[in-house]
């Protein structure tokens, strides 16, 4: 963290009682959320999964076993591949902690914090950010990371680890991106009734989204219908998706929006945000302040936690060094969010950027 502030974190096990659970029936939506803020406060340090052990345990081996391909991963240790699971990225995350204090109480003493609503890329829980989440915090940001429940891998809950339900959500894009806005505007209702305190704090005209993969395609389909965000941030992902209905995509938002992709190379075999077919489109219809760059080495999850702690750097990062990627995207999302959001325009958006020479515009 480089910000001036020590950051708290509280989780949220929200419901929304006004709509029944699209995955399973159930008459009310769960919407978890962690909240990262700028406290003054001081105590121990919140875990990186969750605030159960137990819980952590089957965080930690799903996650492992999805993103790793470590399909035949067990508690005991061995994979069917003879692979130990000491040289995974389980370890690296079963056990974690932040940097944040956990159940601290939020800096009354700034004003009103501006807000960032982060949401995930497809399966993924908001864990995954948390070192986005707490360079933001740092510098005085709000923000509130949601985990989408029943499509992410896992979701914590209040009394139980929620597992991805594949077969509601395998393919059933327009479903997820649905619930996903729907998850974001009842967030976005309760800002202002946010408990211990963090709802008094809370900035409701500036508001920002971030998104990692289908999370921005999340942030734009949520501005397009939904003013209060102000600005939308996209971390190597798309601006609409197939089977999907993609308004913003077809006829543009005025909100500023930012993307921040893998490298454009045609020729690599990997396709990164950047070269979805939805962009093409969107520059065409855009109406507001356009900000697209490329970071060159960077694979899909450099812009995560992940491209740090996992062991298959190169498939999962990329050819950029984890740590620099790991002060990369969170550096120029708060670059963006300053000039948009806080108004402090900084100049880093404008290229060349000497320190930063992997970062090229599109």
């Amino acid at each position: 963290m480089t910000g001036p502030y020590a950051v708290g974190n509280r989780r949220l096990f929200l419901t929304d009682p006004s709509r029944p659970d699209p995955f399973t029936g159930a008459a009310v939506r769960w919407v978890p959320v962690i909240a990262w803020y700028p406290t003054a406060g001081t105590g121990s340090p919140a875990r990186y999964l969750s605030g159960n052990d137990s819980f952590d345990s089957t965080m930690a081996l799903e996650l492992t076993n999805k993103l790793e391909s470590r399909t035949c991963f067990n508690l005991f240790g061995v994979s069917c591949f003879g692979v130990s699971i000491a040289n995974t990225l389980h370890p690296r995350i079963r056990a974690r902690d932040t940097r944040a204090v956990l159940n601290a109480p939020v800096h009354t003493g700034l004003g009103q914090l501006p807000v960032v609503v982060f949401s995930p890329g497809f399966g993924m829980p908001g864990h995954n950010s948390a070192i986005l989440a707490q360079e933001l915090a740092s510098h005085g940001y709000l923000v509130l990371t949601m985990t989408h429940t029943w499509e992410a891998i896992v979701t914590e809950l209040a009394d139980q680890v929620a597992k991805q339900n594949v077969p509601a959500v395998d393919q059933q894009w327009a479903k997820c991106l649905n619930t996903r806005v729907a998850d974001a505007k009842f967030l976005l209702d309760q800002l202002p009734t946010l408990p211990n305190g963090i709802g008094a704090q809370a900035d409701l005209d500036k508001v920002g989204f971030v998104g990692h993969s289908y999370g921005g395609t999340t942030g734009m389909e949520l501005a397009y219908q939904d003013s209060r965000v102000k600005a939308v941030a996209i971390l190597d992902g798309p601006v609409g998706y197939p089977g999907t209905s993609n308004q913003a995509q077809d006829h543009g938002i005025p909100q500023p929006v930012m993307l921040l992709s893998g490298p454009v190379d045609p020729n690599d075999g990997y396709t990164t945000g950047a070269e979805t077919a939805g962009w093409n489109a969107y520059a065409a219809t855009n109406h507001g302040p356009l900000h697209r760059f490329q970071v060159a080495g960077a694979k899909h999850h450099a812009f995560t936690d992940i491209g740090l702690l996992t062991t298959k750097t190169a498939e999962l990062c990329g050819t950029i060094a984890p740590a620099r990627a790991m002060e990369l995207h969170p550096r120029w999302t708060r670059a963006f969010l300053d000039t948009y959001i806080n108004g402090a325009a900084d100049p880093l958006l404008t290229l060349p950027a000497a320190d930063w020479p992997e970062v090229t515009a599109i």
